[in-house]
């Protein structure tokens, strides 16, 4: 039967038995290799994703303070400091360390479904799971997934076998796991409770626990007591779980994947060379806001508060996210959360090797859980690390890289349905009846998923084409290198305050009248796209002709996945098209349909508070957000409805709690500009941009700063210098 162990060999079987067993398990840990092999040769990146390494190499430099260790997997990150100390390259290393983890899964693998189904049965799970995109696409990144898909199947392989050997074995696993990621404690305190209630009458259960627990306590207990949490935090080995749990839960977040606060990835990006710096904002913002010295705990229970206002606030919300959280783990999506992993992955989908349809696994995966669920007794540590992994999704966000540590758990329970299937007629039938009806619902696609791959897709174009600009302008081809940069804002026209070069001349029309000379024509299917067109045409100046487009996508329903690039309604740019063309009226109420769509909507929120004065909106963006996000994006606000004193209000503001925050010191010298405060918006500009010169923006408001400061300073050399330098910044000047 599924449910019941793989009977064991006779005595004299058992040589030859061993011996065939081997050779199956030498010949599947050399396809694993050789799949890995071509996927490799194939979609190798060209710029990989280097966030551990980089760490790696600043802790070897004295460079990582102990808050920023709590920002990554402990013993991944333990792991590249060794392999740099070591002298050895990190990206092949860890090539060949992610290939080996996988291999040893793959076998693992084989030797769990091997005791509950057919050889036959065994080596098609097997061939599904080394044919799984998403394990070839995480064995590449340089992320600690490909090391974990081995572990936790590692610890639920030896889980449920007798010895206390295993036992031992489990506990040391699942220690590793812990170290990799915390978020797998539970299942510490879960399994001697599954070990009570497996036990028969007399059973030595305790014994059996301790064994399992010993490992865990030898490798747990000394790395609480040396986490790098502050003293007095009552979070050992814990990485940011309150930051984590916001990005997944925020208005901005969907549900669906991760969201940051507008200003947390825009500040980030200010340190590049800083691996997975958003992180460090978090605490950075929270300290501002609250003037003291928080330590890890209170930062993230300030953040995970953010998140919990909004879902006691919007219950109907948070259930309709929920839900889509468990479609998206169940589904064949795969939705990334990096760049890398979404350009690996589309390789990959472009090379030969062929690919087995996560829909059809998953669906057969939840015929699987049902036919072991009888036999909880033997099977339940499969089931727990699926459930754990499941509640991870559903607390946070369901992306591909929390679903993939758990590929071989749905192989698993895929196989176990198909053995049932196979022992009779009827239970075929009914996996039939079953399956294919949850193949096709997991196959279906959402507008949001391919809003996902659009943008991903424009992303990855806008980029090259900055990387061409910049070549360009390297060496002495100002005009190539402005029309590239003109195509890459076509590409991503919300980018228009980090897209721009110094020194490029765009003419009369600017470089958002640019972009749209570039912009390739958008056929009306394309929703994305013609969103991104009414975005390009408000930001040229020509409002009057995005509305026509914002009109028809707010007729047809379309769901979007902005996050915190911009509003996701089409009804919030409806409301500025308004709101700039003098209807206060008709943009409050289109502000408030796009609240009543997406309840807490922070553009919505703060162009609403600029138009109409109101506590009640403002209020909301403080509460689900951070007080300096609610700042700037109401300062956004009023700057281009024409009330500077607000702005600089608002952006001096944002300097208090961000001091060293370029785009808002910028905005502050704008608003000043706009104000007539000519001298302090000149000085507080140009101490900005001696810091760090590029990219530039505003060119209009910048540009009538220094126009003013001249004027009224008409025999100042020095203002007419500085207008002078301010100018060749948007010109292309000779050297």
């Amino acid at each position: 039967m599924i449910a019941a162990a793989g009977s064991a060999p006779s005595p004299a079987a058992a040589p030859g038995h061993r011996r065939r067993q081997l050779v199956v398990l030498a010949a599947l840990a050399a396809l694993s290799i050789a799949v890995h092999a071509f996927a490799a040769a194939v979609c190798a990146p060209e710029a990989p994703f280097l966030k551990y390494p980089l760490a790696a190499e600043q802790y070897l430099r004295g460079g990582l303070g102990a808050e920023r260790i709590a920002d990554f997997s402990q013993l991944y990150l333990a792991l590249h400091v060794a392999v740099q100390m070591a002298g050895l390259d990190p990206l092949s290393t860890f090539r060949i360390l992610h290939v080996a983890f996988s291999t040893g899964a793959a076998l693992l693998l084989f030797l769990a479904v091997r005791a509950a189904a057919s050889t036959g049965v065994a080596l098609a799970a097997t061939a599904g799971f080394l044919l799984n995109a998403s394990v070839l696409v995480y064995t590449q990144l340089l992320e600690p997934e490909a090391m974990l898909l081995f572990l936790l199947l590692a610890f639920a392989f030896f889980a449920v076998r007798e010895e206390r050997r295993s036992l031992v074995a489990a506990g040391a696993f699942l220690a590793l796991c812990v170290l990799t990621r915390p978020t797998y404690l539970p299942l510490a305190a879960a399994v001697p409770l599954w070990l009570r209630l497996r036990a028969g009458a007399g059973r030595p259960w305790r014994a059996q626990a301790l064994c399992f627990l010993a490992p865990l306590a030898v490798a747990l207990v000394p790395a609480a007591a040396l986490s790098p949490a502050r003293p007095g935090s009552d979070m050992p080995l814990v990485m940011n779980p309150g930051n984590v749990f916001f990005e997944g839960n925020n208005p901005l977040a969907g549900g669906l994947g991760l969201a940051y606060p507008p200003l947390v990835d825009d500040v980030a990006g200010e340190s590049p060379e800083q691996p997975d710096y958003q992180h460090a904002v978090y605490r950075t913002i929270a300290r501002g806001v609250s003037g003291r010295p928080l330590d890890a705990a209170e930062v993230n229970a300030y953040w995970s508060a953010k998140a919990l206002a909004f879902l006691r606030d919007e219950p109907r919300e948070a259930a309709r996210r929920l839900a889509g959280k468990v479609r998206a783990f169940l589904g064949g999506y795969r939705r990334h959360d990096v760049l890398a992993a979404f350009l690996l992955d589309r390789r990959l989908g472009d090379s030969a090797l062929p690919a087995v349809p996560f829909a059809a696994v998953s669906a057969f995966a939840v015929v699987g859980l049902a036919v072991l669920a009888p036999a909880w007794r033997r099977w339940l540590p499969f089931h727990l690390v699926w459930a754990t992994q499941l509640g991870l999704a559903a607390l946070v966000y369901a992306t591909d890289r929390q679903r993939v540590a758990v590929a071989p758990f749905f192989v698993f329970f895929a196989a176990a349905a198909a053995a049932w299937a196979l022992q009779r007629r009827r239970n075929l039938a009914l996996l039939a009846a079953v399956a294919l009806p949850l193949t096709a619902l997991f196959s279906l696609r959402s507008d949001v998923m391919r809003e996902d791959e659009h943008l991903w897709s424009v992303y990855a174009k806008s980029g090259e084409l900055r990387g061409e600009a910049a070549e360009r302008r390297e060496r002495g081809d100002r005009a190539g290198a402005a029309r590239a940069t003109a195509a890459a804002l076509a590409q991503t026209p919300w980018m228009a305050d980090w897209i721009r070069p110094s020194g490029l001349s765009f003419g009369p029309e600017g470089l958002a009248g640019a972009a749209l000379a570039q912009a390739a024509t958008v056929s009306p299917a394309d929703f994305s796209g013609q969103l991104d067109r009414a975005i390009l045409l408000i930001e040229a100046g020509r409002p009057a002709e995005a509305e026509p487009l914002l009109l028809g996508l707010a007729a047809g329903r379309r769901r979007f996945a902005r996050v915190f690039d911009g509003s996701s309604r089409p009804e919030f740019y409806l409301g500025v098209v308004a709101a700039l063309r003098g209807d206060r009226d008709g943009a409050v109420r289109r502000l408030e349909e796009t609240l009543a769509r997406s309840p807490g909507d922070p553009f919505a929120l703060a162009w609403l508070a600029a138009l109409t004065g109101r506590d009640e909106p403002r209020r909301l963006l403080a509460r689900y957000f951070d007080e300096a996000d609610a700042a700037f994006l109401e300062g956004q606000a009023h700057l281009r409805l024409g009330h500077p004193q607000a702005a600089v209000e608002a952006f001096a503001a944002v300097n208090r709690i961000l001091p060293g925050y370029r785009r808002g010191r910028i905005y502050l010298a704008v608003a000043l500009g706009a104000a007539g405060r000519y001298e302090q918006a000149a000085e507080l500009y140009l101490d900005t941009v001696r810091e760090r010169p590029e990219p530039v923006l505003l060119e209009a408001d910048v540009r009538r700063i220094f126009d003013g400061l001249v004027a009224a300073h008409p025999a100042s050399a020095d203002a007419r210098r500085w207008r002078e330098f301010v100018r060749c910044e948007f010109e292309a000047c000779p050297r």
